[in-house]
């Protein structure tokens, strides 16, 4: 059976995404401001991130309105600062109660919270169910078709079985996983930590270094995980450690190259230079609040921040985390 289905976005990931579904048949309608974004996906492509054919089960418009008649689901993949405003703006808009699947990582500057819970308290009873995608995958390699997996995020089995089965094809799979404060944070914190990794890749390219990082990264992750209440458990799935091995080891990830760049450039520089959203530094305040003064707790992840506030040079970051580290007495 055919379902409709709008992807909010015509982004990287919103298309590669929007190929999934319209390569099992369903009609997928992408919204998105960019006219000649729409245009050219229109005439099959969407050429200012791939050169690959598109669906013809796709089609793309400019109305928001248009996009939300009458879809079963509806796939969120904009910028994160972008979602709420966004939100706001169809929620009373929406007929026979949708389910929405966000792909958009981050956390709430207003709460501290994942982006999960906003959604849910935005859309309440103006929805069927709320879920979120979560794992390794590069836009581009999913709309080339190669193997992946990742995590559907849901608390509620019924509406995660209905997603992972619109989703899973020859190439694409979807795993469940029910712990959405866990899964969540991965997903933000592993932007972070890539920045990270990406300073001390250019710093010392050593894989000594890289490794130690990467390792005691992803433990602080999962304290934090701990902290708000989240299983830390999660953090071995896709939609972890999955997921920071992707973003933290290949300059295909905008945030690993971010910290390639801070290193060479300095902050300014580098944020002069870039255009592209950085998920790890709409972050950092957030992070900056959650970890406070515990920079013997968090010495990876308070040193990322203190670079990124322009606190510590990113020449000094790799140092900076060696000596905080041993500080604190287990």
């Amino acid at each position: 059976m055919k379902n409709n289905i709008a992807v909010l976005g015509t982004g990287a990931w919103g298309t590669a995404l929007a190929n999934v579904l319209a390569l099992s048949k369903n009609n997928v309608i992408m919204w998105g401001i960019d006219e000649k974004e729409v245009l050219d996906i229109n005439k099959g492509y969407n050429k200012r991130y791939f050169n690959t054919k598109l669906s013809k089960n796709i089609k793309a418009t400019l109305d928001l309105n248009e996009a939300l008649k009458d879809v079963r689901y509806v796939l969120i993949a904009i910028p994160s600062k972008y979602l709420k405003g966004l939100l706001y703006s169809i929620v009373n808009e929406l007929k026979n109660k949708p389910i929405f699947i966000n792909v958009s990582k981050g956390l709430d500057p207003e709460t501290n919270n994942p982006l999960m819970e906003t959604l849910k308290s935005i859309l309440k009873n103006k929805v069927s169910g709320v879920a979120s995608l979560i794992g390794p995958s590069f836009a581009n390699e999913v709309i080339n078709k190669k193997p992946t997996i990742i995590n559907c995020v849901c608390n509620d089995q019924k509406i995660s079985k209905e997603i992972i089965s619109l989703f899973n094809c020859k190439f694409f799979k979807v795993k469940p996983v029910e712990d959405e404060i866990g899964s969540e944070f991965c997903g933000a914190l592993k932007n972070l930590l890539a920045i990270g990794v990406g300073i001390a890749h250019q710093n010392h390219n050593s894989i000594n270094t890289i490794s130690a990082l990467l390792t005691m990264g992803i433990n602080e992750i999962k304290e934090i995980i701990k902290s708000k209440k989240g299983n830390p458990e999660t953090i071995l799935d896709l939609c972890g450690i999955g997921d920071i091995f992707l973003t933290c080891t290949s300059k295909q990830s905008r945030n690993f190259s971010f910290g390639i760049s801070l290193y060479k450039y300095g902050l300014e520089k580098t944020l002069e230079k870039n255009k592209n959203t950085v998920e790890g530094y709409s972050v950092y305040k957030i992070v900056e609040n959650i970890i406070g003064s515990k920079k013997e707790q968090y010495p990876i992840f308070w040193s990322i921040c203190k670079v990124l506030s322009g606190e510590i040079k990113a020449k000094n970051f790799v140092d900076n985390c060696i000596s905080l580290i041993g500080m604190k007495e287990e």
